[in-house]
């Protein structure tokens, strides 16, 4: 029993360090260049743990994108097309949300103004915030699918958890199912190289290699 334990400590630990590394070249701490030198990360980690007072609390923010997807897309299927536009909408928010915190952080931004810009609406934090920034916006073509899929949303939170009755058709054809899958594919393609440039895959192998 005292063995099984040891081992999930250590894939626990194992986990742990590899969320630390991969959240730093996120947000810019380390290079790809660190990635792919033992010693340069060795050195992140012992400096991320000398950094921390011993009588500091250590947070950990639970990502929660995937588990948000995987809700949307069993509404998805189960037919309950409201509930899947709602958690679609919060899976988009999600990895905006994700992709510019890392973006204003290796910016340097102080927190105050990144909690500032990502309380923005979804549009503008991927248009005009982007821009300002000197970062590639989604194309117009995603950027149009959302709007309907935003107001959808809104229209559910404010009416049905509010008891009123809005005479709103959340029904989806199969086209539009597609459409929606073929969005978020597109997304998550777009947030990947808008971090890891055309990396991404090398770059977490490296990392889990390099952490097993």
């Amino acid at each position: 029993m005292s063995k099984k334990r040891d081992q999930e400590y250590a894939r626990l630990g194992r986990d742990l360090v590899r969320g630390i590394i991969i959240s730093a070249f996120e947000k810019g701490d380390i290079s790809y260049g660190d990635i792919k030198n033992p010693t340069n990360l060795r050195d992140h980690l012992k400096k991320f743990s000398t950094s921390t007072k011993k009588d500091d609390d250590l947070y950990i923010v639970i990502d929660h994108r995937e588990t948000i997807l995987k809700d949307a897309k069993k509404h998805l299927v189960n037919g309950k097309y409201d509930y899947a536009k709602v958690f679609f909408a919060m899976y988009f928010e999600h990895e905006t949300n994700h992709l510019l915190i890392n973006l204003l952080q290796r910016r340097n931004m102080k927190e105050k103004t990144v909690k500032s810009i990502v309380q923005k609406s979804l549009n503008e934090k991927l248009t005009w915030i982007l821009d300002l920034i000197g970062e590639k916006r989604p194309n117009e073509e995603f950027l149009k699918f959302l709007q309907p899929l935003s107001e959808d949303r809104n229209s559910f939170m404010h009416y049905k958890f509010a008891g009123k009755q809005a005479n709103h058709d959340y029904s989806l054809t199969e086209k539009e199912k597609e459409l929606l899958l073929k969005n978020v594919a597109y997304f998550r393609g777009f947030v990947s190289r808008s971090l890891y440039g055309s990396r991404k895959t090398e770059i977490i192998s490296l990392i889990y290699k390099q952490f097993n």
